[in-house]
């Protein structure tokens, strides 16, 4: 699952292809049918966008009516969006990063883990990895690893948000939870479910599981 806050309301994307809002996060109701959200949901510019299965990457402004913008040949894993750039994350460590939904460039020196998850926290841009479950600061073509889970290799960093000051990340399929208040020091957190997608929204942090 993907979420994202945009114009008031929470969006959910899912493997199926449909896309669902909702104003508080109890009542929903169908947006769009847009493919599979395997990349996720991200906001720029006054814009949602959305990375699929197929590589597109797809643009609206209504939640409702979408267009292509790009379209990447491998799948997307991730998508972030940052206050002057998008950036999308896929299989052996690739990471893309475009300025307007349209054009993308290679960000070199990954570590050659998929790139399951990103975050901005801190004027810092973060990606969190499969296999090894680390988190990794990207500066240019450097990355510095900042979190070891510690989980099994079949495992995944599949999810990071910023909410209240803190930096999270969740694992799956494993229950693990982790808040940092710098990117640096990390404190393990309880959860009952593996976390697949974290959106902080009107003071709440909201989270989907694997159920």
């Amino acid at each position: 699952h993907a979420l994202a806050e945009f114009n008031g309301r929470i969006y959910a994307g899912y493997s199926s292809g449909e896309l669902y809002r909702s104003a508080d996060g109890a009542a929903w109701e169908a947006a769009a049918s847009i493919g599979p959200v395997w990349g996720g949901l991200a906001v720029f510019k006054g814009r949602l966008y959305a990375a699929v299965s197929n590589g597109a990457i797809k643009s609206s402004l209504d939640g409702a009516t979408w267009l292509t913008e790009a379209t990447l040949p491998w799948l997307p894993l991730s998508f972030l969006a940052t206050p002057s750039k998008l950036y999308v994350g896929g299989p052996g460590g690739r990471l893309y990063e475009s300025r307007d939904g349209a054009v993308w460039t290679a960000v070199l020196g990954g570590p050659g883990e998929d790139v399951t998850s990103l975050a901005w926290f801190n004027g810092r841009l973060f990606a969190g990895t499969e296999g090894t479950n680390r988190v990794y600061e990207v500066r240019g073509s450097t990355w510095a690893q900042r979190l070891d889970m510690g989980m099994p290799s079949n495992s995944r960093v599949k999810s990071m948000a910023v909410h209240d000051g803190r930096l999270y990340a969740g694992n799956s399929p494993y229950n693990a939870v982790f808040s940092s208040p710098d990117g640096v020091a990390w404190t393990s957190l309880s959860s009952p479910q593996p976390i697949t997608g974290f959106a902080s929204s009107n003071g709440r942090l909201f989270a989907t599981t694997n159920s």
